[in-house]
């Protein structure tokens, strides 16, 4: 009888504790709560721009243009008295060209001044330079590091490119030799 007591006792015990991963320790529900809240503000983070057109403009030099309606066909449907604009990003220790910024001015091209600053971003284009997209994003970081900010985010390779979707944004990243040797992010119209 006695040991029927304590097989018993035994047996209501062990299964009285709780099971695992049903109920943590409050220290692990506050980590997860930290975990959350991190990877909420990262998502609302691509939805903005990847850069501030106005200090990138400030930090280079630059030649500018409009772009053609048949180089606009890719790009969100605007107003009809805008117009798209393009800058060729000059490297001013080197002068030479290292990408190409897209804009969108919701005025006549008559007006459009160099510091204009109401211009959107609509697309970046990248192949050398120390620029980086939403302060984390540069020409030179490793697959792995690029593969750890996309994170869960829809993604996939296709040859020497990643492409991925982050926020409202679409991008796709020339891999070489294991680094971003160019990249390319555009504004998402079905976002």
């Amino acid at each position: 009888m006695r040991r029927l007591t304590t097989f018993l006792f035994l047996l209501f015990s062990l299964g009285c504790q709780p099971e695992k991963g049903h109920d943590e320790p409050e220290s692990q529900a506050v980590d997860k709560a930290v975990i959350e809240k991190v990877e909420n503000s990262t998502v609302d983070e691509f939805n903005n721009p990847p850069i501030d057109i106005v200090k990138l403009k400030s930090a280079v030099s630059a030649t500018s243009g409009v772009l053609s309606r048949s180089e606009t066909k890719g790009y969100c449907s605007k107003e009809s008295n805008g117009f798209y604009g393009f800058y060729f990003l000059i490297d001013r220790s080197m002068d030479k060209p290292f990408g190409k910024l897209k804009v969108y001015v919701n005025d006549g091209s008559a007006n459009w001044k160099y510091d204009n600053e109401n211009e959107e971003f609509i697309a970046l284009e990248l192949n050398e330079g120390n620029i980086k997209l939403w302060d984390r994003i540069k020409i030179g970081l490793t697959k792995s590091e690029l593969l750890g900010i996309i994170g869960t985010r829809f993604h996939y390779k296709k040859g020497t490119f990643i492409y991925a979707e982050l926020g409202n944004y679409k991008c796709n990243f020339k891999i070489q030799a294991d680094t971003i040797s160019e990249m390319t992010v555009a504004k998402n119209c079905q976002k």
